[in-house]
């Protein structure tokens, strides 16, 4: 199966606005660590997709070095 990653905090809003129902899991950094994250959180909560929250670690390695943002 292959991983289908979008990253990034405005990507990601673009993605829940525009095809939320194509999104299974949203990884994040805790919302304490970055609050700006919060309105992503609910945003996926809302339509029904998982949130994992992972350390920045987890989230560098997931995306390969990319520029997360959380």
């Amino acid at each position: 199966m292959a991983k289908n990653l979008i990253y990034g905090i405005h990507a990601v809003q673009s993605a829940l606005n525009s095809s939320a129902q194509a999104i299974q899991t949203l990884f994040v950094l805790s919302v304490k660590q970055n609050p700006r994250l919060g309105e992503l959180v609910k945003d996926a909560r809302a339509n029904q997709i998982q949130v994992v929250e992972e350390s920045r670690h987890e989230l560098d390695k997931r995306v390969n070095g990319g520029v997360h943002q959380g």
